[in-house]
């Protein structure tokens, strides 16, 4: 595992030592899972994107979208919220 240094503001320092302390062992870790999860969260974006991008390539016919919907709404109904 590789050391870095990283500048921060005394806001965003206060900050993390704050939350740090809901269970992290030391503000290495935090910072660990915090650059993990926004790394997360910027694929999922990604992906996102791409289903869009494919979305408008091959748009969804409309007998197909409210068989679609339909079926949705009965695997739905059958959960337990």
């Amino acid at each position: 595992m590789k050391t870095i240094q990283v500048p921060m503001g005394e806001d965003l320092l206060t900050k993390v030592n704050e939350k740090m302390r809901l269970g992290f062992k030391n503000r290495s870790v935090f910072i660990r899972e915090a650059c993990k999860y926004f790394i997360k969260s910027l694929e999922e974006r990604e992906k996102e994107k791409a289903y869009i991008r494919g979305y408008r390539k091959f748009p969804e016919e409309t007998q197909m979208a409210k068989v679609s919907s339909k079926l949705s709404s009965q695997i739905m109904s059958r959960e337990k919220w």
